[in-house]
């Protein structure tokens, strides 16, 4: 635990994660133990946390069980003969890509220019020496000479699957230049940006690396690295900047770098082990049971600026000033300060929509967990979809359980996303929100000081409608403005803010209560301080209020036919007599299918008057939508005319026909006794089905009466001689407040 941590001591009885333990360094830990001859996988070290759990934990297990030793992949032992025929000279290997890799080179191919999947970062290099440029040409070469995946190109058509191929040795491209003046950051971050628009084609040859220099006239110098994200990830990054500087270091007085320690791992063996995840059925039926018991999260609706160009936006959170206490909820909880950051994501999500169960996606290292591993560069990343469900009641709760998923998905976690997209729906992305957890902590080669990792970065954008990554103290936001504008970026940016806040202040409160920015929770309780008088009732006794007073005055008009208050009122009571007789009473559906008309409005009318519940089903929808909404419902009477009867699939209930109204013209012409009380059901809208199947969404009377006698007063010139267009189709759900706005 020691070496793996970089620690002095560790107690018997310190959490992994207290002690700065993360994923990667469990990665080391297994590895470690396990060329000890421990059967120890990393869902064990998040499980037993200490030394002394550990150890017990092995105690308990079947001594006599023997560890198999690791056994690292042959070179070209991944590839068929047919392929290594095709190969060409010069190489130390080839396996297959993986598909992580083959899907960023199609966003890439898709679209050049976004450079998506291209990193560029420039670094501010403190030396008490002069720059040594023949000393960073030897250390570049020192570095790509120690890693296979930087001596990497892809062939990713004239094989049988997508292939990268390793080279015994390329050439790499180091350029120096020298800045002078004042000016300099500015000429660097344009240099960035000349940088960030030659991103690398994944089909050119190696290295996907470029090295640049720039000498300045205080000494010091900078240095910018631009690399490819199918040959690397930010953990791994952040290690070959390390191991770059310290190489320059010795070179730079005349002494060859220290040789690391040979391990046995290569990036070759994380290849193989997608390949048995892949083959393998256990890890296929975990994401099986994720993608069918929660739903795809759905970005909300009207957040994106669409009016202009898609780009990628940005915006930048803070909680530096909340990282030791959200540490320190993290240890109470015995947990991983990730966890705690996760739990925040996912809070944050479940504000922006209403589904119960939903996923999103979540960042995961699927390298082995072999000793050595986590030196080893590659892009090893796996975006996998993270199961939420809405329940927990505190912070503590919520918290625990989002560590406790995390545990539970890591076995799982070489199950690449592009097969769990295929399972999920062919036919679209299955993540559109993404949440990455990084902890960069360097080590060893050279003293804190000596580079500024913060200096300048040239960031590429994102393929996701929002990806937020935690790291240092900061929370970076990207968002796909189509999906996310500006506006609604700061926005979630600042409910981070306030879970973060709230999980510190109180880890035993409130988890469910929505936490909205400072400014936006004021206005809602300012307007809520208003006119808010529940008037409660039955929708159709203002419109009966009119008949009385008003019977000869004109309550509908269509295509030159016109009902009086007095003729509407008695037509709708007949039907709703009848409707009685059918059994229409309180909470009874009753399906109304019909165009705009006179007839829709009296149907309408009288299922309201026996007590039913008016279901709308809109003519011009599909036929296979018409057929759903009316199995689903499975309303026992049915409103149509003769026309329509015969387009409708045939159904179990009693069919009225509009048409036909001499059925029930000996029926009373008054007003049926109402059995319905303001929380009675008035209408059913069904949505659109857009985040999976329809489902209807049953509006008590109330609502809608409230809706009427709020709306009503603040409608412009809407007195007893104004005109209403019925402007909506029936199915949508304004439309009973359109109708009873008018008639009331």
């Amino acid at each position: 635990w020691c070496q793996v941590l970089n620690l002095d001591r560790v107690s018997t009885t310190d959490s992994f994660f207290d002690l700065g333990g993360d994923s990667l360094r469990a990665v080391a830990l297994v590895g470690a133990l396990r060329s000890a001859g421990l059967g120890v996988a990393v869902r064990d070290v998040f499980l037993h946390r200490t030394v002394a759990a550990l150890a017990a934990h092995l105690a308990a297990k079947d001594t006599a069980e023997a560890v198999p030793a690791f056994q690292a992949v042959a070179p070209f032992s991944l590839i068929s003969a047919e392929d290594r025929a095709l190969l060409p000279d010069g190489l130390a290997d080839a396996y297959p890509a993986v598909q992580a890799q083959v899907g960023m080179a199609v966003e890439i191919q898709k679209e050049p220019a976004k450079s998506l999947y291209h990193i560029v970062r420039c670094f501010r290099v403190h030396s008490g020496r002069g720059f040594d440029a023949d000393a960073l040409r030897r250390a570049v070469r020192d570095v790509v000479g120690r890693h296979e995946t930087l001596r990497t190109s892809f062939d990713l058509t004239r094989h049988s699957v997508p292939m990268q191929l390793v080279h015994a040795e390329v050439p790499v491209d180091v350029t120096v230049s020298h800045l002078s003046g004042d000016d300099i950051e500015a000429r660097l971050r344009a240099y960035v940006d000349t940088e960030r628009a030659r991103p690398f084609d994944p089909e050119q040859p190696a290295p996907l690396l470029r090295v640049s220099a720039h000498r300045t006239d205080d000494h010091g110098w900078w240095l910018t690295v631009a690399l490819s994200h199918l040959v690397t990830g930010g953990w791994d990054l952040n290690n070959l900047l390390v191991e770059l500087l310290g190489c320059y270091e010795r070179r730079s007085v005349g002494m060859v770098p220290e040789s690391p320690e040979p391990v046995a791992v290569r990036y070759a063996d994380f290849v193989a082990a997608e390949l048995a995840s892949l083959s393998a059925g256990t890890d296929e039926a975990y994401w099986r049971g994720i993608t069918a018991g929660y739903a795809r999260f759905a970005t909300p609706e009207g957040w994106g600026r669409v009016d202009a160009p898609r780009e990628s936006l940005r915006t930048r959170v803070s909680y530096q000033d909340l990282e030791q206490r959200l540490r320190t909820l993290a240890s109470a909880l015995d947990v991983s300060p990730k966890a705690v950051l996760h739990a925040a994501h996912l809070k944050v999500m479940s504000q922006l929509t209403d589904q119960r169960r939903f996923y999103t996606g979540l960042v995961c290292d699927a390298r082995p967990e072999v000793r050595g591993a986590e030196r080893v560069h590659g892009m090893y990343i796996n975006i996998l979809p993270f199961g939420f469900a809405r329940g927990a009641g505190s912070w503590r709760e919520l918290v625990r359980s989002v560590f406790d998923r995390e545990v539970e998905l890591w076995p799982h976690r070489r199950y690449p996303l592009p097969a769990v997209q295929r399972m999920a729906d062919a036919g679209s992305r299955p993540i559109d929100v993404v949440f990455d957890y990084t902890e960069f902590r360097r080590s060893g080669v050279m003293t804190d000081d000596s580079v500024d990792f913060e200096a300048i970065a040239g960031e590429g954008g994102t393929e996701f409608a929002l990806q937020v990554t935690a790291a240092s103290g900061f929370l970076d936001l990207v968002a796909d403005s189509h999906v996310f504008g500006p506006a609604a970026l700061t926005r979630i940016g600042a409910m981070f803010r306030q879970v973060l806040a709230a999980m510190v202040a109180d880890p035993d409160g409130d988890a469910v209560a929505v936490r909205l920015p400072a400014g936006e929770r004021d206005d809602i309780l300012n307007w809520s301080g208003g006119d808010t008088t529940e008037i409660g009732g039955y929708v159709p006794a203002a419109f009966e209020a009119q008949a009385a007073r008003r019977p000869d005055a004109v309550a509908v008009t269509c295509e030159g036919v016109s009902f009086s208050y007095g003729q509407l009122n008695a037509a709708a009571n007949r039907l709703a007599h009848h409707l009685r007789e059918l059994g229409v009473g309180p909470e009874v559906l009753v399906g109304v299918c019909a165009h705009r008309s006179v007839e829709q409005i009296q149907a309408m009318l009288a299922v309201h008057k026996a007590g039913g519940v008016y279901l709308p089903l809109d003519p011009s929808y599909p036929a296979e939508r018409l057929a759903f909404l009316l199995a689903d419902a499975a309303a026992p009477v049915l409103l149509t005319t003769a026309e329509l009867r015969a387009q409708l699939p045939a159904v179990d209930a009693t069919v009225v026909l509009l048409d036909q109204p001499s059925v029930w013209a000996d029926q009373p012409a008054t007003d049926p006794r109402s059995a319905t009380g303001p929380d009675s059901g008035c209408y059913v809208i069904y949505t659109s089905g857009s985040t999976g199947q329809p489902k209807g969404a049953l509006v008590p009377h109330r609502a809608l009466v409230n809706r009427l006698a709020y709306a009503g007063p603040r409608i412009n010139r809407l007195d007893e001689s104004a005109v209403l267009l019925q402007k909506t189709e029936i199915g949508f759900d304004v439309s009973p407040g359109e109708v009873y706005a008018a008639l009331s």
